[in-house]
């Protein structure tokens, strides 16, 4: 439960590496001022003082473009270790880059409630309370935007950044094609977990406001399938994850209310779904963020299996994949290990997590820049230079090979020091989000 008080040592977080004016800590004291002071000015009338701007205002000359932006409601000391290791990996493979992680506390530094639902500060959701956040953040400052359960491996700027700023496209969004309808190419299913653009969007400005609409007076998500802004959607491929994740507990069509409502804008603002369709850089989830989650399934493994294979040869398992995505089901087993055994370097979670200096020269990571360049091409390609789960799949099963008489899960758990500690599947905690 959120207490609403800030956590010691949220300060870097709030206002980034630089401090509160973007200048390095050292420096944000000024030099007194050496000029002569001015003698018999003359006074001007008494006015009536200016109205104080808001705080939020006075955060928009802070935040640089460069700027990675990302929500824990409790603030980020209050984060499990395993999250916090991986927005280390943000700062370390992006050492340019700025961090704010905004907290429930601290949100109103940087939005107005005019950006928000209007009744965010009593939502009992942490996680629409984060859509929503992520929806007016971007659309005031822009940036990118990640959730907290991803590790990053690769450059942004190669990913998407440049062709940001350069004017070559507005905007990056990662899709599931597991989730497209055919009549938006299969491309249609935009995930919030990572999402980038340029100030002012206009795209991401209706996002924002069709999010606010649907939660208007609304504290959860309960009965939101109901409302007039779902009517006559196509949300066959919520429906698929439905079915999917059945059992879960969970109804995808609202959970991910703010999936729908970009889906609304895509099928029905024409404006909208032009500059989705032709100007949007669109990233494969599936061959990208989820490849290791790809790997495992095609090999009967748990992806933290994969992550603890104590083999050099696993890098080439993400060879050219710029972040990992963690579900639920994934990030559950690991949020059981402690630091030490999270940062082990005999495994690939390790190296990812704790890497030697050298790893990362060149802020390219271990995707490597030459990797990670041509992300948007390989997109555009529909994933067709991507090597195949199942190959993946083979080269993953060989990396540790199975004692005989033993099935492929057991050979792994016999070369891991720490998976007698950790079960190797388990539902999906209802009250968490097994997709997000």
């Amino acid at each position: 439960m959120d207490d609403g008080e800030e956590v010691e040592g949220d300060e870097d977080w709030r206002y980034g590496p630089l401090g509160r004016a973007g200048v390095l800590k050292d420096a944000e004291t000024a030099a007194p001022s050496t000029a002569p002071p001015v003698r018999d000015a003359q006074v001007p009338p008494a006015e009536a003082p200016a109205p104080k701007p808001s705080a939020s205002l006075q955060r928009s000359g802070e935040v640089r473009p460069r700027t990675i932006w990302a929500y824990w409601a409790q603030g980020h000391q209050q984060m499990p270790q395993f999250f916090q290791m991986c927005v280390a990996t943000w700062q370390r493979v992006n050492p340019h880059w700025d961090v704010r992680i905004l907290q429930k506390s601290t949100v109103l530094e940087y939005l107005d409630e005019e950006e928000l639902p209007n009744r965010f500060m009593e939502m009992t959701s942490h996680q629409t309370a984060s859509d929503a956040v992520r929806l007016g953040v971007l659309s005031r400052y822009g940036g990118v935007w990640l959730d907290v359960n991803i590790l990053v491996c690769g450059s942004l700027d190669q990913l998407c950044w440049n062709a940001i700023t350069w004017g070559q496209k507005p905007a990056m969004v990662f899709f599931h094609p597991s989730y497209g309808t055919e009549a938006l190419g299969g491309q249609d299913f935009v995930e919030s977990w990572c999402l980038a653009t340029k100030p002012q969007n206009p795209f991401f400005i209706r996002w924002r406001d069709t999010f606010k609409e649907l939660f208007q007076d609304r504290l959860n998500i309960e009965g939101l399938l109901k409302h007039r802004l779902y009517k006559g959607l196509d949300l066959s491929g919520f429906e698929k994850l439905n079915d999917d994740f059945r059992g879960s507990g969970m109804e995808f069509r609202e959970y991910l209310a703010i999936h729908a409502m970009c889906h609304r804008l895509l099928e029905t603002e024409p404006e909208a779904r032009r500059l989705w369709r032709d100007e949007f850089i669109k990233i494969n989830a599936a061959d990208t963020a989820f490849r290791l989650q790809m790997v495992a399934q095609a090999s009967d493994m748990h992806m933290a299996q994969v992550l603890l294979l104590e083999d050099s040869r696993a890098e080439k398992l993400i060879e050219g994949v710029p972040l990992i995505k963690f579900r639920t089901p994934d990030y559950g087993p690991l949020v059981q290990l402690s630091p030490s055994q999270l940062k082990d370097r005999r495994h690939l979670l390790g190296r990812l997590l704790d890497p030697p200096a050298q790893a990362f020269r060149g802020a390219a990571g271990v995707g490597s820049a030459r990797a990670t360049v041509g992300m948007s091409s390989i997109a555009r390609a529909g994933g067709r230079r991507y090597m195949a789960a199942a190959s993946l799949a083979v080269l993953c099963r060989g990396l540790v090979p199975a004692p005989s008489g033993l099935p492929a899960r057991a050979g792994v758990w016999s070369h891991s020091p720490y998976w007698p500690n950790i079960p190797l599947r388990g539902p999906a905690r209802p009250a968490l989000r097994p997709w997000k």
